[in-house]
């Protein structure tokens, strides 16, 4: 299962490599595996946020919306 996850999201980042800047891309996708590693944390093993991980979560949203709003 993780493989294919592993394979179909490789396919995207290099889709999208087609038509936005690299570091962007990559940013995206850095951002989108922080954020997404923290709700796992969350949903599967039970951790409790605390406010500061809330407040960089923010600012990797924050951060990726500039991105893009830079890359247009």
């Amino acid at each position: 299962m993780v493989i294919l996850i592993i394979i179909i999201d490789f396919t995207f980042l290099t889709n999208a490599c087609k038509t936005i800047p690299t570091g962007t891309v990559y940013a995206i996708f850095s951002g989108v595996g922080a954020i997404g590693s923290l709700v796992i944390d969350m949903v599967v093993f039970g951790k409790e946020i605390k406010l500061i991980e809330i407040l960089f979560v923010a600012l990797i949203i924050i951060g990726v919306v500039q991105l893009k709003r830079a890359d247009s």
